[in-house]
Order: C-alpha cells, then sequence, then structure tokens
C-alpha cells in the first residue's frame, strides 16, 4: 500500500473503531451482504398504533366503547352472514362480503 492509502486506510478502521464504541450494534458491511435479500427484521422498534387521539380520558373510553358496539354487530352480522341468511343487514359504514364469491361456493 502507498502512503495515502495506508492514512486512508487507517482512517477508516479508526471511524470503525469510533462507530463501534458509539453503537455497539453496528453491523458492518459484511454482515449486511449476509442478510438475505428478502429477509424481514425479527424486532422492530415500533409499537401498536393507538385507538384514537382523544382530548379527554372520558372521550377515550366514550370512543372504546363505541367501537367495541361496531365490532359486536359486525361480528353478528358476519356470523348470520356466513350461515347463509345473505339478506343480514351489516352495521352503517361497514361492508359486506361479496355475494357472488359466496354463491359460487355454494353452487359446488
Amino acid at each position: 500500500m502507498h502512503g495515502a492509502a495506508r492514512i486512508a486506510d487507517g482512517e477508516v478502521k479508526e471511524e470503525a473503531k469510533s462507530l463501534l464504541v458509539k453503537k455497539p450494534h453496528v453491523l458492518g458491511r459484511d454482515a449486511i451482504l449476509e442478510q438475505p435479500f428478502d429477509g424481514q427484521p425479527t424486532k422492530t422498534a415500533r409499537s401498536w398504533r393507538p385507538l384514537c387521539h382523544a382530548s379527554t380520558n372520558k372521550r377515550w373510553h366514550e370512543y372504546l366503547e363505541q367501537v367495541r358496539a361496531f365490532r359486536a354487530l359486525y361480528a353478528a352480522a358476519s356470523a348470520a352472514f356466513r350461515a347463509g341468511k345473505m339478506s343480514v343487514a351489516f352495521p352503517p359504514w361497514s361492508f359486506r362480503p361479496s355475494t357472488s364469491v359466496r354463491q359460487g361456493l355454494i353452487a359446488t
């Protein structure tokens, strides 16, 4: 190695060492290249999204009760629909499953 290349190589190694001191979980080039291209992380820093953003606890609990009531209505309608009652009414602002697929399954 020539003088300039040796200096640059030394600087890169020094920087890598300082990064390992600051962030010991740095993988490095080789470890990154060894990972599968389509792999997914086993653990992420993301948490569950909040149900809603409310100004008070009372409003949050009111919204929670409305969500639970909606889900209960939808679950009851969905169970009736799956049992074969095609004219069941689903709650407002929801969509019932497509009947074309269901009728095709009944015919077979």
